[in-house]
């Protein structure tokens, strides 16, 4: 998580296309630290999410 323009973010890149996401989060970062765990989760979610639908090896893209 980083800070962008005061506001708490979580930068996603795929490691195979450079592909990013960035995503807002809406509540304050005391609140955030106690959900970091949650939050990787399901940022990871979302990793495996796009490597399925954009690399697998039976997708023709």
């Amino acid at each position: 998580m980083e800070k962008l323009s005061g506001q708490l973010v979580f930068e996603l890149t795929c490691p195979i296309c450079k592909d990013t996401t960035k995503q807002a989060l809406k509540k304050s970062a005391k609140v955030l630290e106690q959900y970091q765990r949650e939050i990787r989760m399901v940022a990871y979610d979302l990793l495996l999410y796009h490597l399925a639908d954009s690399h697998s090896e039976n997708n023709e893209n």
